[in-house]
């Protein structure tokens, strides 16, 4: 579970540690890159919304341009390479508490939207399945969250 806080950390794992070449950081990012499923025409709204979800987990304490790159980092990684295998690789790279804050942010990436479409839909089932969410915790967060806006 996460903590009380929702940030997602763990103090007792180091929050630099990289496990197959992302660092939990970078693995947060990523997966949210993906389920932004930023347009490329107007990325800066999804690219926004990513960095304040970062900037409230005390894992981001760089400074705002800093974050910025890592985050454009992967929006360019996505557009050219295959998004399935960065997202594979960031889940591989994360601890269950930190897979649990990266379906959090993706749930709350899809569902600023007015309506869960077909496709988020299966954006956030295909998510839960690789970060290996239970499907009862992802449908009540998905519920709260849907409830919420």
């Amino acid at each position: 579970m996460v903590d009380s806080n929702n940030t997602g950390v763990d103090s007792h794992v180091s929050t630099t540690k990289t496990h197959k070449n992302l660092t939990f950081q970078e693995a947060l990012i990523a997966i949210a890159v993906y389920a932004a499923q930023i347009d490329p025409d107007k990325p800066d709204h999804d690219i926004k919304r990513i960095e304040d979800l970062a900037k409230k987990n005390p894992l981001f304490n760089e400074e705002p341009q800093e974050l910025r790159a890592r985050i454009n980092k992967f929006v360019n990684s996505m557009r050219i390479g295959n998004p399935l295998d960065t997202v594979g690789l960031a889940a591989n790279s994360l601890t269950p508490k930190y897979r649990e804050t990266a379906f959090k942010w993706a749930s709350e990436l899809v569902l600023a939207e007015e309506e869960l479409s077909e496709e988020q839909n299966e954006i956030l089932d295909w998510l839960r399945i690789k970060l290996s969410i239970d499907s009862k915790a992802a449908k009540n967060f998905i519920a709260a969250k849907s409830s919420g806006r």
